[in-house]
C-alpha cells in the first residue's frame, strides 16, 4: 500500500513527542512512502523553532536524508486544481488541502496524519488514516 506522510507526522521524527516511537514504526513499515515537497519547508521550519542552532542543524541533515526514502511530490497545476476543489468542498485548510490532493493524486490508500481536521477531510476523501 502506498502511505502518504504529512508534515504533522515526520516532524515528530525530529520533535520528541509522545508519538514519535509511532512515526518511526509506521515509517518502517511502511516501504511505499509519499509525501510532499512541502514538507521540505513545513519541517525545517518546525526544527528551527525547537532545536538551537547546533541541534536544528543536525536535525535538518537527518530530516535532508531521510526525505530520500520517501517519493516527494511536486507541487503542479493539477495538485493545486485539485487542492482548491477539496478546500472549497471542506473548508480546511490551503496547506492540508495541498497534502491532501497530493495524496489523492499520487494514488495512496492511506495517509499518516496527527491533524484532525486533516484526518477527517482525509476520511471524507477515501483514504485510511492512520496516526491519530
Amino acid at each position: 500500500m502506498t502511505t502518504y506522510f504529512d508534515s504533522s507526522a515526520l516532524a515528530k521524527l525530529y520533535i520528541v513527542e509522545s508519538e514519535s516511537q509511532a512515526v518511526i514504526d509506521l515509517v518502517n513499515a511502511h516501504t511505499s512512502r509519499v509525501t510532499s515537497i512541502l514538507t521540505r519547508v513545513e519541517v525545517r521550519r518546525v526544527i528551527a523553532r525547537q532545536h538551537s542552532r547546533i541541534e536544528g542543524a543536525i536535525a535538518r541533515e537527518s530530516f535532508l536524508n531521510d526525505l530520500a526514502l520517501f517519493h516527494v511530490a511536486a507541487l503542479g497545476s493539477q495538485v493545486c486544481e485539485r487542492a482548491a476543489a477539496i478546500a472549497e468542498a471542506t473548508s480546511v485548510r490551503t496547506l492540508d488541502s495541498l497534502h491532501l490532493a497530493t495524496a489523492v493524486l499520487t494514488q495512496c490508500r492511506g495517509i499518516v496524519t496527527f491533524d484532525r481536521r486533516q484526518a477527517t477531510v482525509a476520511a471524507e476523501l477515501g483514504l485510511d488514516v492512520i496516526g491519530i
